[in-house]
């Protein structure tokens, strides 16, 4: 990543926090216009998974977004290196639902990288991987 180069992310999206019985989940709502917001977005999960220290993290994303290509998405894996991904089970779901196929193109990336990460449609089905699945 050059990143002398790359401007700070506009923040249009918005993050909340809830942690119970070592879960912590994010809501994510508003807009991710690029790949620099996007792994600020990340960036953002990972100081709350350093503070909180949770066994799994619940990614609920309610957002507009782009479309990351296979390139961007590798720089977002490389970029959770680190940070505590790799202590904690991730369900990321797509709420709304229209881009679970792209994003399940992350799901591979990420599990080349080692992290216990799957993607969803459904929050019922991602806490149930998240506290009995296997991987």
């Amino acid at each position: 990543m050059s990143e002398g180069l790359r401007q700070a992310p506009t923040t249009t999206h918005q993050v909340s926090y809830r942690c119970e019985d070592r879960c912590l989940t994010a809501r994510v709502t508003g807009t991710l216009e690029s790949i620099d917001a996007l792994i600020a977005m990340f960036g953002g999960f990972a100081e709350e998974l350093l503070r909180q220290k949770p066994t799994a993290l619940l990614v609920l994303d309610e957002t507009v977004s782009i479309m990351p290509t296979d390139a961007e998405y590798q720089e977002l894996a490389g970029h959770m290196e680190g940070s505590g991904f790799d202590q904690v089970r991730t369900a990321y779901v797509d709420v709304r639902g229209e881009s679970l196929a792209r994003i399940e193109l992350g799901e591979l990336i990420a599990r080349e990288q080692g992290y216990q990460l799957r993607v969803f449609d459904n929050e019922k089905l991602a806490r149930i991987w998240l506290r009995y699945g296997a991987d």
